[in-house]
């Protein structure tokens, strides 16, 4: 008797481990049926739309794959202003002017709907979450809350400008005679190099955890996505290395390296380390995380404008090497966005670049395929018949936004997280 009910016991337990096992291998069997590509296809700088599904090869891990459709998705923000979108603005300015005011009431009188949800993130500070009920009240309150803090922000980089320039004393270096004494420039090469990069990293570099939290939020939200970006770019402080000043530093440095003294090349060979660092340091170009924030909103199938306008505060003559510098961040942002379908407009005439934008058409392809092996993610390549610029996300299938989080979490603890105000503005009559 003892027996017959062991050999039923295990007779039960075979068949509930067979039933698990199947529903597992069934889990991984649906775990992954379809994975949807966006890419966008530019010739000349220009978008080519007229391809077919014959003019594209995919392949994930160096393994090719069958594309199962291909659908070219034409969009712009001024077309059906009844459905759900989202909308993000971006403002990066410190002087919240007549232009500004005049471009956001042209939003909200052309361009929202009541079913548009709509986030608020001003100099890198908390992301405000809206749903738009009542268009008035909404737009008064945002715009109360972006020139208090465009206030704010403009007096902080005031003072942080101030304070660096005394700390470097460029001008009373370029005028000092110490400028061919080894101990004096080597002090102030690494106090400039030390002082460039904390700048640099507070006001020129984008912060790329606010591009992840923002694209943490996006990537739960399904309906069509923008990001319209307002850059105000704003006047270096006097930290830039004179082209003069360069130039004598590097007539000095020359010198010493070819001295005959092995004291001198010694001298000359740490001035040489410091000013190429400075030099590689200046190149916005080398850190800007250009590749990386496009792959994020690829990911997130979401489409980037920017305006660039100037500020009229406090604006003075700038040199050419801080011209350049201005001129390296333009490029890169302008990249970013006609890399993810979106318009790069300059002009201080904020409604009339935001005119532009809303009638600006995005262009994009959505290939489709099964993965080969569903269990493993794999990078992506796409190619196309003829040489094209072709910009896609290569980890699509991979959650690497979560993934960066997490990380950031685990290295400092806790993170400095974009705070989520959601303000539900009813109407209230």
């Amino acid at each position: 008797m003892i027996v017959k009910r062991v050999r039923v016991l295990l007779l039960i337990f075979f068949v509930i481990a067979a039933l698990s096992a199947a529903q597992e291998r069934v889990k991984e069997e649906v775990k992954v049926v379809n994975v949807e590509v966006p890419v966008r296809v530019f010739y000349k700088g220009s978008p080519v739309d007229h391809l077919t599904i014959d003019d594209f090869k995919l392949y994930e891990n160096k393994k090719k794959q069958t594309i199962d459709s291909l659908n070219i998705v034409r969009k712009k923000i001024k077309v059906d202003q009844n459905k759900p979108r989202c909308f993000v603005f971006l403002f990066r300015i410190t002087n919240y002017n007549d232009q500004f005011r005049e471009g956001l009431r042209y939003i909200f009188a052309n361009v929202l709907n009541r079913n548009d949800k709509i986030f608020v993130l001003i100099n890198n500070g908390s992301m405000l979450s809206y749903r738009l009920i009542e268009k008035g009240i909404l737009l008064s309150a945002l715009e109360k809350k972006i020139e208090e803090q465009a206030r704010l922000d403009r007096g902080k980089l005031t003072s942080y400008s101030q304070r660096i320039e005394q700390e470097i004393g460029m001008r009373r270096f370029a005028s000092s005679r110490q400028r061919t004494n080894f101990i004096t420039v080597q002090d102030f090469l690494k106090k400039y190099l030390r002082i460039w990069k904390d700048y640099k990293q507070k006001y020129l570099l984008p912060n790329l955890e606010k591009y992840y939290h923002l694209c943490s939020q996006l990537e739960r939200i399904k309906r069509e996505k923008w990001v319209i970006n307002f850059y105000q770019m704003e006047m270096l402080p006097n930290i830039i290395i004179p082209g003069e000043v360069k130039r004598g530093l590097n007539r000095f440095t020359d010198n010493l390296l070819q001295s005959t003294r092995a004291e001198d090349v010694s001298y000359g060979r740490i001035l040489r380390t410091l000013l190429n660092e400075i030099e590689e340091q200046t190149n916005i170009v080398l850190d800007f995380p250009v590749e990386e924030i496009i792959k994020m909103f690829y990911k997130v199938d979401t489409t980037f404008h920017t305006v660039f306008s100037r500020t009229t505060i406090g604006v003075e003559s700038r040199d050419h090497e801080s011209m350049a510098i201005i001129s390296d961040m333009e490029k890169c942002i302008g990249d970013m966005t006609t890399s993810t379908g979106g318009m790069p407009v300059s002009s201080n005439e904020i409604k009339s670049a935001v005119s532009k934008i809303v009638e600006k058409e995005d262009v994009y392809y959505l290939l489709t395929y099964a993965p080969k092996k569903p269990g493993k993610t794999g990078k992506i390549k796409i190619k196309t018949k003829k040489k094209y610029r072709v910009i896609y996300d290569d980890n699509m299938r991979a959650d690497y936004i979560e993934d960066y989080l997490r990380k950031r979490k685990g290295q400092i603890g806790q993170l400095p997280a974009i705070r989520i105000k959601e303000l539900d503005i009813r109407d209230k009559k």
